[in-house]
């Protein structure tokens, strides 16, 4: 759960942080930020917006619930004040580690957070599938929140599959 002082509840909020912030996504969520590198950590804001067209009530709410667990241990690293993050209806299918990656490629697209957060490790990708996204162990903070790699070529993806067979 996010703390009391770090959700964004009113509707001010959200359409602030929206309308004059920063915008970058990818196919499975939005993030819309606030810059601001003398923010406290209390005073940082993240709110999450699960629309209808996410599923239904129990499908909106398992995603807000795997956004807000991805988010709590990002809001010390960020430098923003305010961070709303918006799901597309591709985030129900998703695993928590697709969002993971999504979540922390958009930050870190946006500039509000470090890209030690992203580890990709060309090695690894060799043995994985290309539609696998998974996690990475990394140093430090990153390591706790299981940064992510890309998946690897589709050229790369099928030489693998012949070969193990």
């Amino acid at each position: 759960m996010l703390s009391a002082a770090n959700r964004m509840r009113k509707s001010e909020e959200f359409a602030q942080t929206i309308r004059g912030g920063v915008r970058k996504g990818n196919k499975l969520l939005v993030c819309h930020v606030v810059a601001s590198e003398n923010t406290k950590e209390a005073d940082r804001k993240v709110g999450f917006v699960v629309a209808k067209t996410v599923g239904n009530s129990v499908v909106r709410h398992r995603v807000y619930r795997r956004l807000r667990h991805i988010m709590r241990p990002l809001i010390p690293s960020l430098s923003a004040s305010s961070v709303v993050v918006r799901a597309h209806p591709s985030a129900a299918t998703a695993s928590s580690a697709e969002l993971r990656c999504a979540v922390v490629k958009s930050l870190i697209k946006a500039g509000v957070l470090p890209a030690s957060f992203f580890a990709p490790e060309k090695e690894a990708l060799t043995a994985q599938p290309a539609s696998d996204v998974t996690p990475t162990p990394a140093s430090g903070t990153a390591s706790e929140l299981g940064a992510c790699r890309t998946p690897a070529s589709a050229e790369n993806a099928s030489v693998n599959a012949t070969e193990r067979q």
